[in-house]
């Protein structure tokens, strides 16, 4: 049975790992709501998960991992965004993927990400989670081979514990209902330290 050490992944990965990074989200997230976040384009699935590793690979959040000792592969992996930051807000962080993506998004499609996501989701987690004080876990993917291990709960609960004591709020966003009870059920879904 295969080894894991779950760790902080270093900034400003080379591209060939952030390209590892991206498939396993694009492998692992198969779910029609991933489409609502692309206007229904399965084509840019990698792109809207390369804007959002890349952001955070540059500097904008941290991106903890599960790595297999006897490969160093990553195979589970979790992005946490600081408080008082949001993905994609420098030019350096819209450069990984972002700029392209939103062009080649339908209108439609990038009419809701400005006017309803950018416009209106992220003003109510600012006020409702206290941006300031709350790290936002916004994306979980375990390689689809390495599921069912306990890898992406093993990631959240060491993050958490580098958390611990800071009297910040961690946020576990979520992309539809169902994830926030499964596979993390054994977690409670904010923590308060």
């Amino acid at each position: 049975m295969s080894q894991f050490v779950i760790k902080k992944l270093p900034p400003r990965l080379p591209k060939t790992d952030v390209d590892a990074l991206v498939e396993i989200c694009v492998k692992a997230f198969v779910t029609p709501e991933i489409y609502d976040l692309t206007g229904g384009d399965d084509s840019l699935r990698g792109l809207h998960f390369r804007s959002l590793i890349g952001a955070a690979n540059v500097g904008g959040g941290e991106i903890w991992g599960a790595v297999e000792v006897a490969t160093g592969k990553v195979v589970s992996l979790a992005l946490c965004v600081p408080p008082g930051k949001r993905l994609n807000k420098t030019p350096e962080e819209r450069e990984q993927g972002m700029n392209e993506l939103m062009a080649r998004l339908s209108p439609k499609a990038k009419d809701w990400r400005e006017k309803i996501m950018a416009g209106q989701m992220f003003p109510f987690f600012d006020e409702a989670l206290g941006v300031k004080k709350t790290w936002a876990i916004s994306l979980v993917a375990t390689d689809p081979d390495y599921q069912n291990r306990g890898l992406a709960s093993q990631v959240i609960r060491t993050m958490l514990a580098k958390y611990k004591g800071t009297g910040d709020l961690v946020a576990l966003s979520c992309t539809f209902e169902l994830l926030v009870c499964y596979p993390f059920s054994t977690i409670t879904v904010t923590y308060h330290f």
